[in-house]
Protein backbone atom coordinates (compact mmCIF):
# COMPACT_ATOMS: atom_id res chain seq x y z
CA UNK A 1 0.00 0.00 0.00
CA UNK A 2 2.64 2.64 0.79
CA UNK A 3 4.67 1.59 -2.82
CA UNK A 4 1.61 2.17 -4.11
CA UNK A 5 0.76 5.92 -2.65
CA UNK A 6 4.39 6.63 -3.07
CA UNK A 7 4.28 5.39 -7.01
CA UNK A 8 0.93 7.60 -7.10
CA UNK A 9 2.68 10.45 -5.76
CA UNK A 10 6.05 10.43 -7.78
CA UNK A 11 3.97 9.89 -10.99
CA UNK A 12 2.30 13.38 -9.96
CA UNK A 13 5.43 14.97 -8.87
CA UNK A 14 6.65 13.75 -12.20
CA UNK A 15 3.69 15.08 -14.24
CA UNK A 16 3.85 18.32 -12.60
CA UNK A 17 7.98 18.76 -13.96
CA UNK A 18 6.81 18.64 -17.20
CA UNK A 19 3.40 20.45 -17.10
CA UNK A 20 3.40 23.99 -16.26
CA UNK A 21 -0.32 23.94 -16.24
CA UNK A 22 -0.57 21.49 -13.24
CA UNK A 23 -0.05 22.39 -9.47
CA UNK A 24 3.08 22.86 -7.30
CA UNK A 25 2.09 18.93 -6.31
CA UNK A 26 0.71 18.26 -2.52
CA UNK A 27 3.92 18.09 -0.14
CA UNK A 28 6.23 19.82 -1.87
CA UNK A 29 6.74 22.76 0.37
CA UNK A 30 9.38 25.23 1.46
CA UNK A 31 11.03 26.95 4.00
CA UNK A 32 9.48 30.07 5.89
CA UNK A 33 11.07 32.43 3.88
CA UNK A 34 10.90 30.75 0.52
CA UNK A 35 7.88 30.25 -2.02
CA UNK A 36 7.24 26.84 -2.89
CA UNK A 37 5.29 27.57 -6.06
CA UNK A 38 8.57 29.41 -7.43
CA UNK A 39 11.53 27.23 -6.00
CA UNK A 40 9.21 24.31 -7.77
CA UNK A 41 8.86 26.53 -10.95
CA UNK A 42 12.71 26.74 -10.76
CA UNK A 43 13.43 23.39 -10.45
CA UNK A 44 10.54 22.59 -13.29
CA UNK A 45 12.80 24.72 -15.53
CA UNK A 46 15.83 23.72 -15.12
CA UNK A 47 14.92 19.71 -15.50
CA UNK A 48 13.30 20.70 -18.93
CA UNK A 49 16.42 22.35 -20.22
CA UNK A 50 18.63 19.94 -18.79
CA UNK A 51 16.82 17.20 -21.38
CA UNK A 52 16.65 20.27 -23.79
CA UNK A 53 20.58 20.60 -23.37
CA UNK A 54 20.87 16.78 -23.97
CA UNK A 55 19.10 16.80 -26.98
CA UNK A 56 20.88 19.52 -28.55
CA UNK A 57 24.26 17.55 -27.72
CA UNK A 58 22.57 14.59 -29.69
CA UNK A 59 21.46 16.60 -32.91
CA UNK A 60 24.06 19.29 -34.02
CA UNK A 61 22.77 19.11 -37.49
CA UNK A 62 19.28 19.18 -36.95
CA UNK A 63 19.98 22.11 -34.27
CA UNK A 64 22.32 24.12 -37.01
CA UNK A 65 19.36 23.83 -39.62
CA UNK A 66 16.70 25.30 -37.66
CA UNK A 67 18.46 27.32 -35.50
CA UNK A 68 19.21 27.23 -31.70
CA UNK A 69 15.88 29.05 -30.31
CA UNK A 70 13.46 26.78 -32.88
CA UNK A 71 15.52 23.52 -32.16
CA UNK A 72 15.16 24.39 -27.98
CA UNK A 73 11.55 25.62 -28.61
CA UNK A 74 10.87 22.26 -30.40
CA UNK A 75 12.91 19.96 -27.92
CA UNK A 76 10.93 21.36 -24.81
CA UNK A 77 7.66 20.14 -26.42
CA UNK A 78 8.93 17.00 -26.88
CA UNK A 79 9.97 16.94 -23.47
CA UNK A 80 6.57 17.41 -22.22
CA UNK A 81 5.13 14.24 -23.71
CA UNK A 82 8.33 11.70 -23.06
CA UNK A 83 10.28 11.69 -20.11
CA UNK A 84 13.25 9.75 -19.91
CA UNK A 85 12.99 6.31 -19.02
CA UNK A 86 16.94 5.42 -18.12
CA UNK A 87 19.42 7.02 -15.88
CA UNK A 88 21.34 6.82 -18.89
CA UNK A 89 20.50 10.36 -21.23
CA UNK A 90 22.47 9.31 -23.85
CA UNK A 91 19.27 7.34 -24.73
CA UNK A 92 17.21 9.66 -24.59
CA UNK A 93 15.64 11.01 -27.44
CA UNK A 94 14.98 7.89 -29.54
CA UNK A 95 11.80 9.04 -30.38
CA UNK A 96 12.62 12.03 -31.87
CA UNK A 97 12.81 11.99 -35.13
CA UNK A 98 9.65 10.69 -35.31
CA UNK A 99 8.57 13.42 -33.38
CA UNK A 100 9.89 16.32 -36.07
CA UNK A 101 8.08 14.57 -38.84
CA UNK A 102 5.03 15.88 -36.93
CA UNK A 103 6.05 19.05 -35.18
CA UNK A 104 3.77 21.62 -37.95
CA UNK A 105 6.18 24.30 -37.29
CA UNK A 106 8.72 21.99 -38.84
CA UNK A 107 6.41 20.93 -41.61
CA UNK A 108 8.53 23.42 -44.25
CA UNK A 109 11.51 21.47 -44.07
CA UNK A 110 10.16 17.98 -44.69
CA UNK A 111 13.50 16.28 -44.09
CA UNK A 112 14.32 17.65 -40.97
CA UNK A 113 13.00 14.17 -39.43
CA UNK A 114 15.25 11.94 -41.96
CA UNK A 115 18.08 14.10 -40.86
CA UNK A 116 17.53 13.51 -37.45
CA UNK A 117 17.45 10.11 -37.57
CA UNK A 118 20.59 10.04 -39.28
CA UNK A 119 21.91 11.82 -36.30
CA UNK A 120 20.18 9.32 -33.70
CA UNK A 121 21.58 6.57 -35.86
CA UNK A 122 25.12 8.34 -35.20
CA UNK A 123 24.38 8.43 -31.62
CA UNK A 124 23.62 5.08 -30.85
CA UNK A 125 26.48 3.26 -32.84
CA UNK A 126 28.76 5.70 -30.60
CA UNK A 127 27.56 3.82 -27.96
CA UNK A 128 26.85 0.39 -29.04
CA UNK A 129 28.73 -2.75 -27.91
CA UNK A 130 32.28 -3.43 -28.36
CA UNK A 131 32.51 -6.50 -30.77
CA UNK A 132 35.94 -7.72 -32.70
CA UNK A 133 35.58 -7.47 -36.78
CA UNK A 134 36.44 -10.65 -38.61
CA UNK A 135 39.57 -10.14 -40.12
CA UNK A 136 39.53 -8.02 -43.91
CA UNK A 137 41.13 -11.75 -45.40
CA UNK A 138 39.24 -14.01 -43.84
CA UNK A 139 36.13 -12.08 -44.52
CA UNK A 140 36.81 -11.85 -48.62
CA UNK A 141 37.98 -15.31 -48.75
CA UNK A 142 34.10 -16.18 -47.60
CA UNK A 143 32.50 -13.50 -50.31
CA UNK A 144 35.06 -15.03 -52.66
CA UNK A 145 34.08 -18.84 -51.86
CA UNK A 146 30.46 -18.65 -50.47
CA UNK A 147 27.82 -17.15 -52.59
CA UNK A 148 25.49 -18.69 -49.83
CA UNK A 149 27.39 -17.05 -46.89
CA UNK A 150 25.94 -15.53 -43.96
CA UNK A 151 27.13 -12.76 -41.88
CA UNK A 152 26.87 -11.24 -38.21
CA UNK A 153 27.05 -7.10 -38.56
CA UNK A 154 28.79 -5.08 -35.55
CA UNK A 155 26.08 -4.38 -33.36
CA UNK A 156 26.90 -0.90 -34.22
CA UNK A 157 25.96 -1.12 -37.56
CA UNK A 158 22.81 0.93 -38.56
CA UNK A 159 21.42 1.48 -42.22
CA UNK A 160 19.46 5.36 -42.95
CA UNK A 161 18.02 5.67 -46.15
CA UNK A 162 15.97 8.62 -46.88
CA UNK A 163 13.77 10.39 -49.92
CA UNK A 164 16.25 13.61 -49.54
CA UNK A 165 20.05 13.97 -49.92
CA UNK A 166 20.22 13.92 -46.15
CA UNK A 167 24.08 12.36 -46.24
CA UNK A 168 24.60 15.68 -48.06
CA UNK A 169 22.77 17.52 -45.82
CA UNK A 170 24.45 16.25 -42.85
CA UNK A 171 27.70 16.08 -44.21
CA UNK A 172 27.53 19.96 -45.09
CA UNK A 173 26.66 20.47 -41.65
CA UNK A 174 28.68 18.54 -39.52
CA UNK A 175 32.12 19.34 -41.52
CA UNK A 176 31.85 23.57 -42.11
CA UNK A 177 35.02 23.30 -44.09
CA UNK A 178 33.06 21.32 -47.01
CA UNK A 179 30.14 23.73 -46.76
CA UNK A 180 27.66 23.59 -49.79
CA UNK A 181 23.91 24.81 -51.02
CA UNK A 182 22.33 21.30 -51.00
CA UNK A 183 20.21 20.86 -53.74
CA UNK A 184 16.90 18.77 -52.61
CA UNK A 185 16.29 17.61 -56.55
CA UNK A 186 19.54 15.78 -55.62
CA UNK A 187 17.29 12.99 -54.95
CA UNK A 188 17.45 10.35 -52.31
CA UNK A 189 20.29 9.28 -50.37
CA UNK A 190 21.19 6.29 -47.41
CA UNK A 191 24.23 5.66 -45.85
CA UNK A 192 25.67 3.11 -43.32
CA UNK A 193 26.81 4.24 -40.23
CA UNK A 194 29.54 2.18 -37.73
CA UNK A 195 31.79 2.02 -35.50
CA UNK A 196 33.91 -0.78 -35.81
CA UNK A 197 36.75 0.95 -33.02
CA UNK A 198 36.80 4.29 -31.85
CA UNK A 199 35.31 6.40 -34.18
CA UNK A 200 31.76 6.61 -36.48
CA UNK A 201 32.03 6.26 -40.00
CA UNK A 202 29.70 7.40 -41.86
CA UNK A 203 29.27 6.01 -45.84
CA UNK A 204 27.61 6.29 -48.73
CA UNK A 205 25.47 3.56 -50.31
CA UNK A 206 24.70 3.17 -53.82
CA UNK A 207 20.90 2.37 -55.30
CA UNK A 208 19.92 -0.94 -53.76
CA UNK A 209 22.76 -0.58 -51.08
CA UNK A 210 20.31 -0.23 -47.93
CA UNK A 211 18.16 -2.85 -49.18
CA UNK A 212 21.38 -5.00 -49.66
CA UNK A 213 22.99 -4.59 -45.97
CA UNK A 214 19.73 -4.78 -44.47
CA UNK A 215 18.84 -7.85 -46.02
CA UNK A 216 22.32 -9.49 -44.93
CA UNK A 217 21.31 -7.80 -41.15
CA UNK A 218 18.46 -10.02 -40.51
CA UNK A 219 20.53 -13.14 -41.90
CA UNK A 220 19.92 -13.36 -45.73
CA UNK A 221 22.57 -15.27 -47.44
CA UNK A 222 24.70 -13.19 -50.11
CA UNK A 223 22.80 -14.01 -53.48
CA UNK A 224 19.57 -13.49 -51.75
CA UNK A 225 20.53 -10.04 -50.53
CA UNK A 226 22.15 -9.31 -54.05
CA UNK A 227 18.47 -10.33 -55.97
CA UNK A 228 16.79 -7.93 -53.66
CA UNK A 229 18.80 -4.84 -54.09
CA UNK A 230 18.65 -6.15 -58.30
CA UNK A 231 14.93 -5.87 -57.56
CA UNK A 232 14.95 -2.75 -56.20
CA UNK A 233 17.53 -1.18 -58.47
CA UNK A 234 18.43 -2.80 -61.69
CA UNK A 235 21.84 -0.95 -61.58
CA UNK A 236 22.85 -1.97 -58.39
CA UNK A 237 26.62 -2.27 -57.99
CA UNK A 238 27.20 -5.71 -55.98
CA UNK A 239 31.38 -5.42 -56.37
CA UNK A 240 31.16 -1.42 -54.41
CA UNK A 241 28.94 -2.68 -51.77
CA UNK A 242 30.74 -5.89 -51.07
CA UNK A 243 34.48 -3.84 -51.01
CA UNK A 244 32.19 -2.00 -48.34
CA UNK A 245 31.59 -4.64 -45.94
CA UNK A 246 35.67 -5.44 -45.83
CA UNK A 247 36.53 -1.92 -46.09
CA UNK A 248 34.09 -0.12 -43.50
CA UNK A 249 34.92 -3.42 -41.29
CA UNK A 250 31.44 -3.96 -40.68
CA UNK A 251 30.94 -7.93 -40.18
CA UNK A 252 32.14 -9.78 -36.89
CA UNK A 253 31.59 -13.45 -38.05
CA UNK A 254 30.79 -15.62 -41.09
CA UNK A 255 28.98 -18.64 -41.87
CA UNK A 256 29.00 -20.99 -44.50
CA UNK A 257 25.88 -21.30 -46.71
CA UNK A 258 23.64 -24.14 -46.24
CA UNK A 259 22.65 -25.82 -49.38
CA UNK A 260 19.96 -27.63 -50.07
CA UNK A 261 20.38 -31.20 -50.90
CA UNK A 262 19.86 -32.63 -54.23
CA UNK A 263 17.27 -35.22 -54.78
CA UNK A 264 18.03 -38.67 -55.81
CA UNK A 265 18.47 -39.70 -59.27
CA UNK A 266 19.57 -35.53 -60.05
Amino acid sequence: MIARLENSWQSRFGDAVLDPSLPVPAGVTAGPRANAARRFGVYRNNAVMGQVITLEDAYPVTTRLVGTEFFRAMAAAYCTGEVPRSPMMAEYGASLPAFVDDFPPAKSLPYLGDVARLERAWVEAYHAEESAILEPFVLMTAIAGDALARFVMHPSVKIVRSSYPVVSIWETNIHLSSARRVDLDEGPESCVIVRPEYDVEVHRLRRGGATFLTALMRGEDLTSAAALAVAEADDFDLVFHLRLLVDARMVIASHAGVRNAETPGD
